[in-house]
């Protein structure tokens, strides 16, 4: 089973919750692609983008 993760740069954050609005909306509204690593915004890139953003510590 794939898990997805949401990233937050707690350093900026201020609390409106308006990640987890995006979430649900993203995760509820079935009008949204997978997102892959070959041709993650398709033929032709318009729409919502997000970025890939991966920390190691």
């Amino acid at each position: 089973m794939t898990q997805l993760a949401l990233v937050i740069d707690l350093n900026v954050c201020v609390g409106c919750h308006a990640c987890v609005t995006s979430c649900k909306q993203w995760n509820t509204s079935g009008s949204a692609g997978p997102l892959t690593d070959e041709l993650p915004y398709g033929e032709d890139p318009s729409g919502t983008f997000f970025n890939r953003v991966q920390t190691f510590e």
